[in-house]
């Protein structure tokens, strides 16, 4: 959507204003029922699905059915509550214009005229001074005058905040461990395959560990049937689900240095071939984390900024030929959720003072699919409104930059936080404090070492 709004706005000519556009797309229109539509699957459909998931898997449907339309009732009340009462308390939109004035004479600005929908009674002069030009003109009053925004723009916002939140956590990992990961599983991939006795003695190992779980995970379930779910059995079970990831992880490895397809040493080929890829993968990942971490110093944090950086890159690149500007933001934005997802990831059983439901491929539960796709739909709302800010001069006049840069950005309260970088400023600490941390901690081991003969067939003969 973001990319597709900017190329939007660039089929017709700059000089023009988007309304007095033709052929052109209603992306605000486009905007906000995408919008509202993630709001409702991340507010009402996810939420029942999960306490539909959650709920006793040995009632029959109609009882899980109650059950979960009863946990959904609740939390949807306190969900509209909250939306309801912000709306009516914050939902609105703050702007301030100034009124200059001499010793002689006062020049006033008649905006309520100019605008036409701004009453008598909503200016509040407020004592202030601007530079201009370099000189200082005291006396100068500042004129605050609010307006309604409606409701869709003011549950965006909402969600962005809650977006933010993930986003900045996720993404600061992510922008740091996903080249760093990439690279480190290429440094520390496996040698050599292993022989049939060594993979024989690793796989009764993993046994004894699953065996060991399975045992917890029974003694868990008892007590939850005795005593109902405590914390004692839900901090067991958070245990045993951590360990139970560790050794399917360890499984896996396994797999790798003792392959048991038909062909064997195509099966090794191409793991090395994907640990060579993880490696330029890498490298590449690097050099674009790096390049958004330099563009939030010099463009966002720097008031007035050092250099546009990337929003002068992208417009020489539509010099060239439009679609590569074009193109290129994309893959920066793309980017941002790819970092999310592997901070999703990173991150794991460990975020604050929650548990995120452990993912891993093809061994990942419904019920924490459903749970991680709320987290990364909320923090693509985020993704959408960082973009739009550290690209505000490449995506000047489009959709997405009238709604968060002249709306959301100046609503009553919340507004603050995008005017101030707060949010920025977490997500570039997190970001720093990730880099000084993960190169040096957590290598990526590969059990069993390789230490082994080099050949499948010389496995196969012990």
């Amino acid at each position: 959507m973001l990319p597709l709004d900017v190329a939007n706005r660039n089929a017709c000519d700059q000089t023009k204003l988007l309304s007095a556009c033709t052929y052109t797309l209603p992306m605000t229109d486009l905007w906000t029922y995408v919008y509202i539509t993630m709001i409702v699957w991340v507010g009402f459909v996810i939420p029942f699905t999960l306490f539909y998931y959650e709920a006793d898997s040995e009632k029959d449907l109609f009882q899980r059915l109650v059950e979960a339309g009863q946990s959904w009732f609740v939390f949807v009340i306190a969900f509209a509550l909250g939306l309801g009462i912000g709306y009516g308390v914050g939902g609105y939109i703050i702007f301030q214009s100034p009124t200059l004035q001499s010793g002689v004479a006062r020049l006033s600005a008649d905006l309520s005229g100019a605008l036409g929908c701004i009453p008598d009674n909503a200016f509040e002069a407020v004592q202030g001074s601007v530079s201009c030009d370099g000189v200082s003109n005291t006396g100068l009053t500042w004129n605050k005058w609010s307006t309604r925004t409606t409701f869709p723009i003011y549950c965006i916002a909402l969600a962005t905040i809650m977006g933010w939140l993930l986003f900045m956590v996720f993404a600061g990992v992510g922008l740091v461990a996903l080249p760093v990961d990439m690279i480190k599983s290429y440094i520390y991939r496996p040698q050599k395959l292993i022989t049939k006795t060594e993979y024989i003695r690793q796989a009764a190992d993993i046994g004894r560990k699953a065996k060991t779980i399975l045992d917890g995970l029974r003694e868990v379930q008892l007590d939850v049937r005795r005593n109902g779910r405590s914390r004692r059995s839900r901090g067991k079970l958070k245990g045993l689900t951590s360990e139970l990831v560790g050794l399917e992880e360890e499984e896996m490895k396994l797999r790798e240095v003792y392959p048991q397809s038909e062909d064997a040493e195509l099966s090794w080929a191409v793991t090395v071939m994907g640990y060579f890829l993880n490696f330029f993968g890498g490298v590449l990942a690097a050099c674009i984390s790096g390049t958004w971490l330099i563009h939030i110093i010099v463009y966002m944090f720097l008031n007035p900024p050092l250099d546009p950086l990337l929003n002068t890159m992208f417009s020489q690149m539509d010099a060239v030929f439009g679609l590569f500007g074009t193109a290129a933001f994309a893959v920066f934005c793309f980017y941002l959720v790819l970092a999310t997802l592997k901070g999703n990831f990173k991150v794991g059983m460990n975020f604050l003072i929650f548990s995120v439901h452990p993912m891993s491929p093809g061994n990942t539960l419904m019920s924490s699919f459903l749970f991680n796709t709320s987290l990364i739909m909320l923090c693509s709302i985020s993704i959408i409104q960082f973009c739009s800010a550290a690209f505000d001069q490449y995506a000047n006049e489009t959709s997405i930059d009238e709604i968060f840069g002249n709306q959301i950005t100046n609503l009553k309260g919340i507004g603050v936080l995008f005017q101030t970088n707060t949010f920025i400023f977490a997500l570039f600490s997190i970001s720093c404090l990730t880099m000084l941390v993960l190169p040096f901690v957590g290598r990526i081991k590969h059990k069993p070492k390789a230490n082994f003969d080099s050949t499948y067939g010389g496995a196969g003969d012990e």
